[in-house]
């Protein structure tokens, strides 16, 4: 039997060729990206090291909310993996393993969901499968900025331009989304009156800004979404709220009462929110005998009578001001009304003074009843004729009369007692009763009157 020896010659050649493939074929796997969120040109064979390298990490985006993390790609021909690590105290740890990525290709992180003004420091170890052991990066740290803060001022009757700012630094896989301009009417809860696309553009303004001086409520607020720029999987928007800010709005003042004498006190109100305090109030169309004052409650006490109306202007310290719907308030005279001491509609409640006369022209009118019921009664006849200093059986003196020539020679008597014309053959006078005297030329008056029987 030959031997060749070619065979053997052969068979390792075929070998080497093999090696040759499997090398080439593990350089050209180690430099393309298998699934990862970014991909890199490959390293050519010649930089690959039978070691762990030293990858360097730096921060390449930030927002209120998420970060984008960068590093160099290893140049360890026996990669195994990147392990990302964060520690929440500081640049020498602890350290918490975040993320694990397989593939030399993956050299970008997206992550989102911290909060505005936290800060975390990030570092990569470099692990090698081939007796390497591992390298670890340089630390690098962020502290997430605060969330977009959005004023306004009043561009017309009813329009109100918004305005804001982004404290995002993009870059990397970290990229802007939109901005979403809301709007709440009466706390009814937000809704998008716009989405703007561009991030330079940081200004809106709101048109239909109705009822701020009755009591509507507006409030608005900017909503921004960022994004991750080539990410595997979609684009991840992570979505921060601004401040919320509340127009100036104010309500109809109140007055209390609203119809009031001169001389009694009068309060005037009004409810004002929103806005920026503090606030100014100038109040117009007062009742003489009051004067505006920078305060939104005002007491006064009005001089004249009169109608009134009212109004108030309420500015803020952002520069928004507010005119309110006139109140109404009737003034009436204290005293010039008579007893019920005014003329208001419905009339007035009697006054104290009005009490006072009523009770002194009662009193009075009794005190003149009772003094003409004493003159009537000293002035009433007796039952019986008047006698004159007789006593017993003796005859009665008639009280002596004035007589005076009348008509057809007769005589006309008029009572001694009163002056009055006595009626031919009284013999008691009708004005006051005395007795009268004889007729002259008449029936004689009795001399003796008989006497009741004893």
């Amino acid at each position: 039997m030959r031997i060749h020896t070619l065979l053997p010659l052969q068979r390792g050649r075929r070998v080497w060729v093999v090696i040759a493939f499997v090398v080439a074929g593990f350089a050209l796997v180690g430099g393309v990206a298998h699934g990862g969120f970014q991909t890199h040109n490959p390293q050519t064979q010649s930089q690959l090291q039978p070691m762990a390298t030293t990858d360097d990490m730096s921060v390449a985006g930030y927002g209120p909310g998420d970060v984008a993390l960068s590093w160099q790609q290893s140049g360890d021909w026996c990669f195994t993996d990147y392990r990302i690590q964060d520690s929440t105290t500081g640049s020498s740890g602890p350290w918490t393993t975040v993320d694990t990525f397989t593939s030399s290709g993956i050299t970008s992180m997206y992550w989102y969901g911290f909060n505005p003004g936290q800060t975390l420091w990030f570092q990569d170890i470099d692990d090698s499968g081939c007796g390497g052991g591992s390298a670890t990066s340089n630390v690098v740290s962020v502290t997430f900025p605060s969330y977009a803060s959005v004023t306004y001022v009043d561009s017309g009757p009813s329009t109100v331009q918004l305005s804001w700012n982004n404290n995002a630094h993009y870059g990397g896989l970290l990229s802007f989304g939109s901005y979403q301009v809301e709007e709440s009417i009466n706390n009814a809860g937000f809704s998008t009156i716009s989405t703007i696309t561009s991030q330079s553009t940081t200004t809106y303004t709101v048109s239909g800004v109705t009822g701020l001086n009755t009591g509507t409520t507006y409030q608005f607020r900017i909503s921004t979404t960022d994004q991750c720029n080539n990410c595997q999987g979609g684009s991840y928007p992570y979505t921060t709220d601004s401040n919320t800010v509340t127009h100036l709005t104010i309500k109809a003042p109140v007055a209390t009462p609203t119809s009031v004498q001169t001389g009694s006190t009068v309060q005037f109100s009004i409810s004002v929110s929103g806005g920026t305090a503090p606030y100014t109030f100038d109040w117009t169309g007062l009742p003489a005998g009051c004067s505006s004052s920078n305060t939104a409650q005002l007491s006064c006490t009005p001089t004249a009578t009169g109608t009134y109306s009212v109004e108030v202007t309420v500015s803020d310290s952002r520069g928004s001001t507010l005119t309110s719907l006139p109140v109404t308030i009737t003034v009436t005279s204290s005293g010039g009304g008579g007893l019920l001491g005014g003329s208001g509609s419905g009339g007035s409640p009697l006054s104290s003074d009005g009490w006072l006369l009523v009770a002194l022209v009662i009193i009075a009118t009794v005190v003149l009843a009772i003094v003409l019921l004493a003159r009537r009664r000293r002035s009433t006849p007796a039952e019986s004729p008047a006698t004159s200093g007789q006593t017993g059986d003796g005859p009665i003196s008639p009280p002596a009369t004035s007589a005076a020539a009348g008509p057809e020679g007769g005589l006309t008597r008029s009572c001694i007692s009163c002056g009055s014309s006595l009626r031919p053959g009284a013999l008691f006078c009708a004005s006051c009763g005395a007795a009268a005297g004889p007729r002259d030329g008449g029936s004689p008056v009795p001399a003796q009157l008989p006497r009741e029987p004893g």
